[in-house]
């Protein structure tokens, strides 16, 4: 439960805080390099790690996480995982398969790695990730904090440079060029209110549109995708 000091307008940017604590979690303990998946996922290459959820309440903000810390197949994934949500022992597991300087999907940097065995247990990860949230949450409120997170967002972003379909509920005067419940194209920004910006694909009867998205379901499409 978090009383934040700042206008309600910049309580959007809790939610990317503490996705970016989450990342740093998985760099300190597995040494791979999460990214934030708009709006409110973390990802290691497009595989879900965690998720969260803010929902403002009278004078107040509550602030939930959840983080994969294990799966019981963890060992069974092939080399690169399969199309499921990841774990933080799945990826120390293929780090130390792979080992800290190689090549990898899940985009080591170059940190001491811990064996899967020996990675923090729950409480000592807990204890973690919410000092992350400490250090970052004082500064809420600050000069410039909002600014401050938003470019730390964007650059370990892994939405923004992507072709995405937002599935969403879109004004019925909005265009008749697009989809009542998605849009598909660019993502180009996230604005200083938190929300995504995106170059809508042009059609031959329109040019593209740029339209501001600030609630909606992502999908991260492939290049190529239609």
């Amino acid at each position: 439960l978090l009383r934040p000091k700042c206008p309600p307008e910049e309580f959007a940017w809790l939610t990317p805080m503490a996705g970016l604590a989450v990342a740093d979690v998985c760099r300190e303990t597995t040494g791979a390099e999460a990214r934030l998946k708009w709006p409110n996922d973390v990802v290691v290459d497009d595989m879900k790690l965690a998720g969260v959820l803010a929902e403002v309440v009278p004078e107040a903000v509550i602030l939930g996480i959840g983080l994969n810390v294990s799966w019981p197949d963890a060992k069974s994934q092939p080399t690169g995982f399969s199309n499921v949500p990841v774990s933080l022992k799945a990826l120390a597991e293929h780090r130390a398969a792979q080992g800290p300087t190689s090549e990898s999907t899940a985009s080591a940097v170059d940190l001491p790695v811990q064996a899967p065995d020996q990675l923090p247990d729950r409480a000592d990860l807990l204890v973690k990730l919410l000092c992350n949230i400490e250090q970052r949450y004082a500064r809420v409120g600050q000069p410039d904090w909002s600014a401050e997170l938003r470019t730390e967002a964007k650059q370990r972003s892994a939405t923004l440079g992507r072709r995405v379909s937002v599935a969403m509920t879109l004004p019925k005067e909005t265009s008749p060029s697009l989809a009542q419940n998605e849009i598909r194209g660019a993502a180009q920004d996230i604005t200083p209110s938190g929300s995504l910006l995106v170059a809508v694909d042009a059609t031959s009867e329109e040019p593209a549109d740029q339209f501001e998205i600030t609630a909606g379901d992502v999908v991260h499409l492939r290049s190529g995708s239609s």
